[in-house]
């Protein structure tokens, strides 16, 4: 594995991560330009202002947040290719024809950003993980790959009987086979890690009547596809629709398609791929999520919310790695030592707990990052995980990083 992190340095301090959404650097105000001048020279500085400040690992995102790639790909689209959906989401349209309009669109079915990054930040002495999300839409704005538009039979139905607008079934086996394929090409790559992020990119715009993806509980309100309501009434003899949505058993039933993928990529990962890790961006509780009464509302726990079974995953030791996702507001110190000792407590031996993720996008304003880094590494993080690049270069905010990497690290 290269970088001057491994897989055994826990001992030796609390190590800094970053997450990177090339696809925003490359139409955002701050770093569009550079994209359209030279992309390679835009991707070497984003590297560049990650080793100056003392990250060790990247996290490079692997899909734009919409089933479209950030490398040319074989089992989808590329991206960026905006698919604006004005009579949908109206409320939404103006971002994308935004982009649009401006040009600032970056085609990534000719450039391959991942294998370029990664080797810059292994020249950079840096691990570089594929931090690697699956949705076909990013919070339902339009935006969605060639497969959803090809499949929309594929997108999970919810109770009422209404399809998400961004999540494939876990349930039909011709879209989770596209998850599969997708997560190999990834780790064909020749990335050092796959980080699984399940949370990212969920459906989130309240008001409008979209389609929930959680009931009043915060309880995942999906998976009522004909395939899973069959086998669960043929295995039981209980009908979904008959029952609560948040019946433990009926849980845990459409839990276990999320288990069975994620088994199927271990297993390539382990016979193919032997020294590339698995990891997890792992639900925290409470995050906001979009319910039945058209409001955000604080999820349940990760299995109830989002059909992540950390106890199953980490015991089996299909994770290697698990680091808690960032929790949308920027926590108080005593909410981030609950935070940290509730996602500790999911996570079993063979797997870790490294940490959590901070975000920084308005954190500076609730708690300063030192701060929030200091009570993270107290509470026993090994790993903090930034949220993400993009603020740090738009607020001009490396030095901060790098101050608090050199007084924690």
């Amino acid at each position: 594995m290269a970088g001057n992190a491994t897989a055994d340095d826990e001992e030796q301090g609390l190590r800094f991560s970053g997450m990177v959404t090339v696809g925003d650097w490359a139409v955002s105000d701050h770093s569009a330009h550079r994209f359209k001048k030279d992309p390679e020279s835009a991707i070497k500085y984003i590297i560049d202002r990650m080793a100056e400040s003392g990250f060790s690992r990247v996290y490079w995102r692997t899909t734009d947040g919409c089933g479209q790639t950030l490398y040319p790909s074989q089992v989808t689209n590329a991206a960026q290719q905006f698919v604006v959906d004005a009579e949908r989401f109206p409320e939404q349209f103006h971002i994308l024809k935004g982009f649009i309009q401006s040009g600032r669109a970056f085609d990534f079915s000719k450039f391959n950003s991942v294998t370029l990054a990664r080797d810059l930040a292994h020249q950079a002495g840096m691990e570089f993980w594929a931090w690697h999300e699956h949705a076909e839409d990013h919070g339902a704005v339009g935006q969605i790959s060639d497969k959803a538009l090809e499949h929309p039979e594929w997108l999970s139905l919810n109770r009422d009987g209404k399809h998400s607008a961004c999540r494939f079934s876990w349930a039909i086996p011709e879209a989770v086979q596209h998850r599969v394929d997708l997560a190999a090409e990834v780790l064909s790559l020749g990335v050092d890690g796959l980080m699984f992020d399940f949370i990212k990119s969920m459906t989130s715009t309240a008001g409008v009547g979209m389609a929930a993806h959680f009931d009043d509980k915060g309880v995942w309100y999906c998976t009522y596809d004909e395939p899973a309501v069959e086998a669960f009434k043929s295995q039981t003899g209980r009908d979904p629709f008959q029952i609560p949505n948040d019946d433990l058993e009926w849980v845990q039933f459409r839990a276990n398609y999320m288990t069975d993928f994620v088994r199927e990529v271990r297993q390539i990962q382990q016979a193919e791929y032997p020294d590339t890790r698995i990891g997890l961006f792992g639900c925290p509780p409470g995050r906001p999520g979009l319910c039945t009464t058209d409001k955000m509302i604080p999820l349940a726990d990760p299995l109830q919310a989002y059909l992540e079974d950390h106890d199953t995953w980490t015991r089996e030791g299909l994770m290697d790695d698990v680091v808690t996702a960032y929790n949308i507001n920027c926590p108080n110190a005593q909410q981030l030592r609950e935070l940290v000792n509730d996602s500790r407590s999911r996570v079993h031996s063979p797997a870790r707990f490294n940490g959590i993720q901070l975000q920084v996008y308005n954190g500076e304003k609730a708690c300063s990052l030192p701060e929030r880094a200091r009570v993270a590494k107290e509470a026993g993080c090994r790993e903090l995980v930034l949220f993400e690049t993009t603020p740090i270069e738009a607020q001009g905010k490396w030095d901060v990083v790098r101050k608090t990497v050199d007084q924690l690290g």
